[in-house]
């Protein structure tokens, strides 16, 4: 399915948020990790970098990579050392990439308002319940409210730069959207979906023969509900474990490849209206029903060429900017130390 992506643009960029972002997963990794105050002041100003005279610290380029892995986690993706490996040398490239762009942008005149900083930095406090919270997730992060408030600054900076100087004159024609709708029809391809509910009724893979009696006894005291034409959705609510229950078990629209092969394998036998019998996976035991379906499209091009002319702009700024990158590069003092 077509997705808009910005991923090269915001690897450039950065962000504030990504010392913020999965705060809640990089507050177990940082307990786990009781640095000494003398451990952590030390490698605060250890370097990985030099940019003209700039130094980029271990302390700054660490959170950018535990942001990054807690981010990879999130997705279920776990990388190996060879990949780790690979993901340090692209994060300190792209931190060497802003820094480069940030001091030729202030050369070229571009600076970010105090207002405007402030302003983000009150957005981003914003997504906190309370100060406290707020103060808690950053100091666990090993960073200050000056800090972030560079980085918003850094940011703003670079993005007024690629604004006006790359992206303005970046136009996109119906005709080039158009040939790339039609050479790439893959990234447009809708698989058949259904839109279907479920009542659970748990039982671990390893209960006993006695538990699973009673969970099957459950679903069965339910499904005779069902047959007796009780309302799926209200005995859902009323019935099932499963975190849909509040929902009434509705599980909107999925594809093949989403759930577990037994109840996918059921899901999509059904008829529209029609409930399943008893299927049972790791999670226990299920009661669904199909409420309709979805076959295999293809998105039209009227629905897509928006977000496909944005996608398109992206990567000429990318390509641009990239160039822009490697013209300042000729210019500079770089100095690795990873």
């Amino acid at each position: 399915m077509f997705q808009r992506s910005k991923k090269g643009l915001v690897l450039l960029l950065g962000t504030a948020m990504i010392f913020i972002t999965s705060a809640a997963v990089a507050q177990d990794a940082q307990e786990k990790e009781q640095e000494t105050k003398e451990a952590v002041q030390a490698q605060s100003t250890e370097k990985v970098a030099v940019v003209n005279g700039t130094v980029i610290t271990q302390k700054v380029f660490q959170q950018e990579t535990e942001a990054a892995i807690q981010r990879m986690a999130m997705q279920g993706q776990q990388p190996d050392p060879q990949k780790l490996m690979e993901i340090r040398k692209d994060i300190l490239e792209n931190m060497i990439n802003r820094e480069l762009l940030y001091q030729y942008a202030l050369k070229e005149g571009f600076k970010a308002d105090p207002e405007e900083i402030e302003a983000q930095f009150a957005e981003l406090k914003g997504q906190f319940p309370d100060e406290e919270q707020f103060k808690q997730v950053i100091e666990r992060m090993k960073t200050t409210e000056e800090q972030l408030k560079g980085q918003i600054r850094q940011r703003l900076v670079v993005q007024k730069f690629i604004e006006e100087r790359i992206s303005k004159d970046i136009e996109i024609t119906d005709k080039e959207v158009k040939e790339f709708y039609g050479s790439n029809q893959e990234m447009f391809q809708q698989p058949e979906q259904i839109h279907a509910r479920h009542i659970l009724i748990k039982s671990e893979p390893d209960a006993t023969e006695a538990d699973k009696a009673e969970a099957r006894k459950k679903i069965g005291d339910v499904q005779e509900k069902v047959e007796k034409g009780g309302d799926f959705a209200e005995l859902a609510k009323e019935h099932s474990e499963g975190p849909s229950s509040d929902r009434g078990g509705d599980l909107g629209f999925f594809g093949r490849g989403q759930m577990v092969k037994a109840f996918e394998d059921a899901a999509f036998a059904l008829e529209a209206g029609e409930v399943s019998d008893v299927v049972e996976t790791q999670f226990g035991y299920h009661l669904i029903k199909k409420e309709e379906g979805k076959p295999a499209s293809t998105l039209e091009y009227e629905k897509v060429k928006d977000r496909l002319q944005d996608l398109l702009k992206q990567q000429k700024v990318q390509e641009k900017l990239a160039g822009q990158i490697e013209e300042i590069k000729k210019d500079a003092k770089i100095e690795r130390f990873l």
